[in-house]
C-alpha cells in the first residue's frame, strides 16, 4: 500500500425544529406508554419540552419523562404531569 485518501466528510444532522421534535416525543410516548399517552400533550419551543396532563402512577409519569429527555432535539423538559388521584 503507497497511500491512503480520505474522503470522508462529516456533515452536521440538522435539528428536527420544534414541530419534528413534538412528533418524534409523541411517537415514543405512543410506544412506551400505550393508551395513557393520549392523555399528555407535549409542547416545544426551541428545545424546551413542555409535559402536561394527568397520567395513573409515578412510573408513567417517569417513563414520559424519560421518553422526552432521550429524543433528539431536547435541550430541558419541565415535567408538569399530574398524578391521578382517583
Amino acid at each position: 500500500m503507497r497511500r491512503i485518501e480520505n474522503l470522508l466528510a462529516v456533515v452536521p444532522i440538522q435539528s428536527p425544529g420544534d414541530e419534528g421534535t413534538a412528533k418524534d416525543i409523541m411517537n415514543a410516548l405512543a410506544r412506551n406508554l400505550g393508551t395513557f399517552s393520549r392523555e399528555v400533550t407535549v409542547k416545544v419551543k426551541e428545545g424546551v419540552v413542555t409535559l402536561m396532563g394527568t397520567v395513573p402512577d409515578q412510573q408513567t409519569f417517569e417513563r414520559a419523562e424519560r421518553a422526552a429527555v432521550f429524543t433528539y432535539g431536547v435541550m430541558k423538559v419541565d415535567n408538569q404531569l399530574r398524578l391521578d388521584a382517583s
